[in-house]
């Protein structure tokens, strides 16, 4: 049998193949016009298509569900990724603006720490000035304290009477 006489091709294995042949149109018959040349576009493979099986059709359209679900999931979860990254980009916005009002702060704080300006303004919005020598006032002597301190502590505290302990002859 000769390989190209039923459109088959074997391979090493014995398995048939479709070989690819020009269309061969029918033989016309005398008086008709001869028909135009076909192009190698025309060319088909002659052997036929094989019909599914309701258990190969069934197969076939569980992977398509199974990959329609699984596209779908990769969407849903790209999606949730945007909306996610958007929050976080958002979040990253207010940090920068935190972080540029906490510099600006500090060099405020520096800026009112400044011994310099804290005596200018002291000196021009508040009016002050050093003291005269007649204006310093000098401690000369303190008190001594009591000799018993405690006492003194609770009187201090307490206020008079209620700091001293009731005697036997009070109660």
């Amino acid at each position: 049998m000769a390989r190209g006489s039923t459109g088959l091709s074997h391979n090493s294995r014995g398995n048939a193949r479709p070989v690819w042949q020009p269309y061969e149109p029918p033989k016309r018959k005398e008086g008709q016009a001869a028909p135009a040349q076909k192009s190698k576009a025309d060319y088909h493979p002659t052997v036929p298509l094989k019909t599914l099986t309701p258990a190969e059709l069934r197969a076939i359209c569980l992977v398509v569900l199974v990959v329609t679900a699984v596209a779908m999931g990769i969407i849903l979860l790209a999606a949730e990724a945007a909306v996610t990254q958007k929050e976080i980009n958002n979040l990253r916005r207010s940090i920068a603006a935190v972080d540029d009002d906490i510099a600006n702060l500090k060099i405020e704080i520096e800026q009112s720490q400044n011994m310099q300006s804290i005596r200018t303004r002291a000196q021009e919005e508040l009016g002050l000035r050093h003291p005269a020598f007649d204006q310093y006032v000098y401690v000369n002597e303190l008190p001594e304290p009591e000799s018993d301190f405690g006492r003194y502590i609770k009187e201090r505290a307490y206020g008079g009477a209620r700091s001293q302990a009731p005697t036997p002859e009070e109660e």
